[in-house]
């Protein structure tokens, strides 16, 4: 009797990876798993005892795309001023939405379910470990804003959520000749203790 395939962490792994690419060049509508399961020599049996379905692999992949958005704020080098590394941490969140537009859009504005949204990831991220709501708190606790740390945090998010969504939407080839430091700078101005 022969045995059942094993599918196994490496062929999820690549299947994701995969998909990924497929979603960042095309688009989720773009993705096939006929097409996805050929191009990594298995079958579409593979991807859905894996996955279950199409929905849930692209969870699979929106998960994988919101940990580059973590690990992108996450390496971001923190001076220790809460106006330096507010902005470093906003601007590396929108440069990355700049550069992964389609994959931004997946995960904030599209058909990635399965899980939770992009959204609720973001809250939960701005209750639980987020840098920015982190250096919001220690601009507060030292004099450099003034204010309620999560509505200065909400504040910086939606600046840099907002910008990042509007260059995600652009049609392919278009730009905007606007940066969001600026608004970052006038909203940490504004919130900035009277001198």
């Amino acid at each position: 009797m022969a045995r059942a395939p094993v599918y196994d962490d490496d062929l999820r792994d690549r299947l994701v990876s995969r998909a990924m690419d497929v979603v960042a060049s095309s688009g989720a509508e773009g993705l096939s798993l006929r097409a996805l399961a050929a191009s990594e020599g298995t079958t579409t049996t593979a991807i859905y005892t894996l996955f279950g379905s199409k929905e849930f692999l692209l969870g699979s992949v929106f998960e994988r795309i919101f940990a580059m958005i973590v690990d992108v704020q996450d390496s971001v080098a923190l001076t220790g001023s809460a106006r330096d590394d507010i902005l470093a941490l906003c601007l590396a969140y929108w440069q990355w939405g700049v550069d992964n537009p389609r994959l931004y859009a997946l995960v904030f504005h599209g058909a990635a379910s399965g899980g939770a949204t992009g959204v609720e990831h973001l809250m939960r991220r701005m209750r639980e470990d987020d840098p920015i709501g982190r250096a919001v708190r220690r601009g507060v606790e030292n004099g450099e804003l003034v204010g309620d740390p999560f509505v200065l945090t909400v504040s910086f998010w939606l600046i840099a959520h907002g910008a990042s969504s509007l260059w995600a939407s652009l049609p392919a080839g278009a730009s905007l000749t606007w940066s969001i430091r600026e608004p970052l700078e006038v909203l940490f101005d504004g919130c900035a203790p009277a001198r």
